[in-house]
């Protein structure tokens, strides 16, 4: 029993694209000495032969720790993987060298792109970089001075310009690739892409890419719940298709089907999840890995490697990529998450081997890394606890479990069927079970209120640079005689996108109130964006926008959401990091209020 919702890649077309740097022979061949490493290298990566590929770099680099041109394909390979802090430095060291700087800026050019334009939920916690997309098209350009003869730059270019709203420019700059080489199906993609930019759809010809064409036939198949077609399908791409760019996208598909299809052979199932891990490690290929093996008997013993390798994987991609959390305690808040998902899972599957001392060791470690906040780790906590015969601790847990927000409806319904069981152990009927079951757990959400009457922080509110959304400046200050909900949220942000209407459902409760305001503050770095988040949401609250920095500085934001609560004169009573996880926040917002008006 998993649970737990495990996504195996996000944003997936916009990854595909980003990731593809150049084939082999695109550019030109280094000038150095190891043309041998460079092309076999090369030719390994076009076979999607990853693993064979950094070792022939590797070799090379032994022998030659400056080739520009092996440390051009080791930017490809590092960034195939997205290691992007290690593929800039890689390109970086590559883009001074005559025959390979084209290369070179290609490839700074689409990481810069992907992170300014298609960063935004390709993974989870990653957000758009929009500083980098000056930087996108500056690469491109040098790509093109550098090598005026080669297509690939000029489709690159027009493909970030129609990213960037700029049609006619993007069209110009695909039809100077198309007259470089006038059968590049990119170069053709791109440009349909463009006239139906323009409005002018009907002049676009290309060819389908039966490749994208089978990878929807395979969601199809996993839409309507038939899992083991989807896994028939995906197979065949794999075989048809064996060095598609869309690879990885057909092997996510396939450890989908799996995970919807139990009897599905377990050597089959394992022989997927080894190939899918060597074309790309992400930690959420091994824990999903980890949860097939969960699922299956015999299987079991594999789970605690899986989820190992994930956690290093994990870490990894989260430090090479650093700056796409937006905050500092939005990347420390996904290393516990990383760390605290490994942990469940080796103690969930010491637990089914019937090792329970691990079970406990590793299930209280994940407990700790999620603060207490994951649903799915309370009820194994509260399994483990019933396992060992301590009913007292399970039953805590038990609660601890449902009153939290998340976890299959079945998985629901188990932890509350489990703590009838302990209640009728005691002699108490059905009905009075549930009767106490629902009144422990009000008390509880009473319980949490009290106790952060306590923790108020009682330092004024200090004033805060910031703008109004048509950037004129302003100054939040502290309103005498009113109490003030003061928000810190951002459009790029998926919790806060999830807490909004909550807030806004608050604000419609207190809008009247002459003692009460409410205050959104954005962290947007791209205006353009927060004002069509805004249109969206049609908000009717006051949003002011400030620096991430200033932010930081004045009340330590490290994280969004977060939300001061200030008494009517100005001390900041009460603080709220992150997404409220127990269900009950328009109803915590009121109680909070209602504090302070007294």
């Amino acid at each position: 029993m998993t649970g737990r919702e495990l996504r195996l890649a996000g944003g997936a077309a916009a990854l595909v694209a980003a990731l593809v740097v150049a084939g082999p022979g695109a550019g030109a061949q280094s000038s150095a000495p190891h043309l041998d490493a460079r092309a076999t290298a090369l030719a390994h990566l076009s076979r999607q032969e990853i693993p064979a590929a950094r070792a022939a770099i590797a070799t090379g680099l032994q022998r030659q720790p400056n080739d520009a041109g092996l440390l051009e394909v080791l930017g490809q390979l590092d960034w195939r993987l997205l290691h992007t802090s290690s593929a800039l430095k890689a390109f970086e060291r590559a883009a001074g060298d005559a025959a390979v700087g084209a290369d070179a800026q290609l490839g700074l050019g689409r990481i810069a792109a992907f992170r300014g334009w298609q960063a935004e939920g390709a993974f989870p916690g990653w957000h758009e970089e929009v500083d980098q997309r000056p930087r996108a098209l500056a690469a491109y350009q040098r790509a093109i001075t550098l090598r005026p003869t080669w297509a690939t730059p000029h489709v690159a270019l027009g493909e970030a310009l129609l990213l960037d709203g700029q049609a006619t420019p993007a069209l110009a700059e695909i039809d100077a690739a198309l007259a470089l080489a006038r059968d590049d199906p990119d170069a053709q993609r791109g440009r349909a892409r463009a006239l139906a930019a323009l409005g002018r759809s009907a002049e676009a010809t290309i060819a389908p890419d039966a490749a994208t064409a089978a990878v929807a036939g395979i969601d199809a198949a996993l839409k309507s719940g038939a899992a083991a077609k989807a896994a028939a399908d995906a197979v065949a791409f794999v075989r048809a298709y064996p060095h598609s760019p869309r690879l990885i996208d057909a092997y996510d598909r396939l450890l989908s089907a799996y995970q919807a299809w139990p009897d599905a052979p377990l050597a089959e199932v394992s022989a997927a999840l080894d190939r899918r891990v060597a074309l790309r490690p992400d930690p959420g290929t091994y824990y999903a890995g980890a949860a097939l093996m969960l699922a299956r008997p015999g299987a079991v013993g594999r789970v605690r490697a899986l989820a190992e390798a994930g956690a290093v994987a994990g870490e990894t991609l989260i430090l090479e990529n650093r700056s796409a959390y937006k905050l500092e305690g939005k990347v420390q808040a996904s290393r516990d998450r990383n760390h605290a998902q490994a942990a469940d899972l080796i103690g969930w599957a010491a637990f089914l081997q019937g090792d329970l001392a691990t079970a406990g060791t590793k299930l209280e470690e994940s407990a700790r890394l999620w603060n207490g906040a994951d649903f799915l780790n309370q009820f194994h906590r509260a399994e483990l606890a019933r396992k060992s015969g301590a009913a007292d601790i399970a039953r805590e847990r038990y609660y601890e479990a449902l009153s939290l927000q998340g976890g299959a409806p079945a998985m629901r319904a188990s932890a509350q069927a489990s703590l009838a069981a302990l209640y009728a152990a005691e002699g108490t009927s059905a009905s009075d079970a549930t009767a106490a079951i629902d009144r422990d757990l009000e008390r509880r959400r009473e319980e949490r209120r009290l106790a952060l009457v306590g923790s108020a922080l009682g330092q004024p509110l200090p004033p805060l640079a910031t703008t109004n959304i048509d950037g004129t400046p302003a100054t939040l200050l502290a309103e005498p005689g009113k109490v003030t909900l003061l928000n810190f949220f951002a459009s790029w942000c998926g919790a806060c996108r999830a807490e909004m209407p909550l807030v806004q459902q608050a604000y419609e409760r207190y809008k009247d109130d002459p003692k009460v305001r409410f205050v959104l503050v954005s962290l947007d770095d791209d205006p353009k964006r927060l004002e069509r988040y805004m249109a969206e949401r049609k908000f009717a609250m006051p949003v002011l926008r400030s620096a991430r920095a200033a932010a930081e500085a004045a009340l330590n934001v490290l994280d969004t959401p977060t939300t001061f609560y200030v008494d009517a004169g100005g001390t900041i009573r009460y603080e709220v990091k992150g997404l409220e996880p127990h269900g009950d926040a328009v109803a915590r917002v009121a109680w909070y209020i209602e504090q302070l008006k007294k």
